[in-house]
């Protein structure tokens, strides 16, 4: 279940340990919801988890959500301005 962060994390790491033990590649499939919902979603999921853990921190949520909207809108203004040097 890819909506399970725990479950991803601890199937990555095992399938990591086995590669690096020299046991060849392994092809992990995990499936997401194709609609979320509020129960279901991913990133709602892994954010349930760390309050769980009282390791949410809602400032860290924040600043996180602004370095990433600033780096995708610097990220589209840069395909833009490839765009138009075509």
């Amino acid at each position: 279940d890819g909506s399970d962060i725990i479950a991803v994390y601890t199937t990555m790491s095992t399938a990591m340990q086995r590669t690096r033990e020299g046991n060849g590649p392994l092809l992990l499939e995990m499936c997401c919801p194709t609609n979320p919902s509020l129960n279901n979603d991913p990133l709602r999921c892994c954010q349930r988890v760390l309050e769980q853990q009282h390791n949410w921190d809602d400032a860290w949520a924040e600043q996180l959500h602004q370095r990433i909207a600033t780096e995708v809108e610097q990220a589209m203004h840069d395909a833009l301005q490839v765009e138009d040097r075509d």
